[in-house]
């Protein structure tokens, strides 16, 4: 985005809560606020759907912690369990906080929209505010995730949501070319109406690079950081346990895995399961939530991995992970979509095309460490 003077006041439709910085969405929304409060002449309101409000709560103006930048928090739900019916409890939200905020929506000159599922908002927005530009800011493809998980109907329902949130924008906004091309493809998008805007680190993350030196010499330590009770990290995760054994024979030293982020009922049985079934117990370890993950990753942690290959958009652990100067980063390529610019600049991330990439790729750099 150019500089420009007297926008005027800019809206911003996202998932939160925000500060929390704690998934790609809420990262992105952020970096996006951060840009427009530093480049422009503008006042930027976020209405931000989070979960969990009471009703005092609701609809009030608060500070956003930057200069120009204010939120006000509208009710959201759990969106989860039972996916299908969170999905349509989230839809009718939408519709509702709209009309509800239609007077404030009738002053916006420009409004960005985090994600396709709020679709139904941009078309109530065209009737409400019909002066306005309305920018879409897909994140990620939806229909193409759920397409990879082999989810059929979901595929299509998200497919028809995307269609009609491109369809509807005044221009679109990828994070990266493979979005465009994709969007240009399958919606048969117009070429001249989409433009890439890579990720940035917001500066609230910051960068480490004051992390104790390891030792090559005795062991090699893998970290895993994600939500378990999510699909694809559970996926990343039973992935690497599995090349585990693996690993074990081809490397010159001692190896280890910790696994770090929210473990449920479910995925705990899962994953101890596999790894006393592998004969690994003694290699894995799965630490939970963990309060301080910048000390665990900076003075444990030799390798952090991302194998993520049924995903598109953001990945915080990669935001996480490259903000460590001196770690050694294995990714999918779809886990570094949209942060190329950031990825280049850290100059120690090997990239997967695929899992069995991933795997050799991970085998030779466990066979070679510390040589």
């Amino acid at each position: 985005m150019s500089s420009k003077k007297g926008i005027g006041l800019i809206g911003v439709i996202g998932w939160g809560p925000i500060e929390k910085l704690s998934n790609g969405h809420f990262v992105r929304m952020y970096s996006l606020i951060e840009h427009i409060v530093s480049k422009l002449d503008a006042k930027v309101i976020l209405i931000e759907y989070t979960e969990g409000l009471r009703s005092s709560e609701r609809y009030s103006i608060k500070s956003f912690g930057m200069k120009n930048a204010f939120k006000i928090q509208v009710p959201g739900n759990e969106m989860r369990s039972p996916r299908i019916l969170g999905y349509v409890r989230f839809l009718l939200y939408q519709l509702i906080n709209t009309i509800k905020l239609r007077d404030m929506m009738k002053k916006l000159k420009l409004i960005i929209i985090g994600g396709e599922l709020f679709a139904p908002s941009l078309l109530l927005l065209r009737l409400i505010n019909k002066n306005s530009l309305l920018i879409a800011d897909p994140q990620m493809l939806l229909s193409e995730r759920e397409e990879r998980r082999g989810n059929k109907f979901l595929s299509y329902i998200t497919f028809v949501l995307e269609k009609l949130f491109f369809t509807k924008s005044s221009m679109v906004i990828a994070i990266s070319e493979d979005m465009a091309k994709s969007i240009m493809q399958k919606f048969e998008y117009p070429k001249e109406k989409i433009f890439v805007v890579p990720h940035a680190l917001p500066s609230r993350l910051g960068t480490i690079s004051y992390c104790r030196a390891r030792s090559r010499e005795r062991a090699i330590t893998l970290a895993f950081v994600g939500d378990l009770e999510m699909q694809h990290n559970l996926e990343a995760a039973t992935f690497i346990i599995r090349m585990l054994p693996l690993l074990k024979k081809v490397a010159k030293k001692n190896i280890k895995l910790l696994i770090v982020g929210r473990v449920g009922e479910k995925a705990s049985h899962l994953l101890n399961d596999l790894v006393e079934k592998l004969g690994i117990k003694k290699e894995v370890e799965m630490l939970g939530y963990v309060e301080d993950i910048d000390d665990l990753l900076c003075n444990e942690a030799d390798v952090l991995l991302a194998p993520m290959f049924t995903m598109s958009g953001v990945s915080t652990k990669m935001l996480n992970y490259l903000r460590f100067k001196d770690k050694i980063i294995v990714a999918s390529r779809e886990a570094v979509e949209g942060l190329e610019p950031i990825v280049e600049r850290h100059g120690n991330v090997i990239i997967a095309s695929n899992p069995k990439d991933f795997m050799l790729k991970l085998i030779d750099l466990v066979k070679d460490y510390g040589e």
